[in-house]
């Protein structure tokens, strides 16, 4: 992946970003609140290390993707999002995308 970073760096390229917050929540549902990853109100999530609240998966997605830039090197690389995952209609395993958008 560093090859490709610097790549990005000497051409002014930005790192591109697939975000999908709704599968990070189909992972790891009994952790993570369904409302923080469609955007509904909860309480957001305090991190410890950096004392940053988030709000919902997407914003922490985004700022992950720059903390591991910097991690890497490429403090100054831009981030895109150039796709998002957002739950219209659940697949059969999905149920609380299709019930929880019913609501909204």
């Amino acid at each position: 992946m560093k090859p490709l970073l610097e790549f990005f760096s000497q051409t002014g390229s930005p790192f591109c970003l697939n975000a999908y917050p709704f599968l990070a929540y189909m992972g790891d549902p009994e952790n993570i609140d369904i409302n923080y990853s469609l955007f509904q109100s909860t309480q957001g999530i305090s991190d410890s290390k950096t004392n940053l609240r988030y709000d919902n998966m997407l914003d922490a997605q985004i700022d992950a993707a720059y903390a591991a830039l910097e991690d890497a090197g490429f403090k100054k690389m831009e981030v895109i999002v150039t796709e998002t995952g957002w739950a219209s209609r659940g697949d059969d395993n999905e149920a609380a995308a299709t019930v929880d958008n019913a609501r909204t």
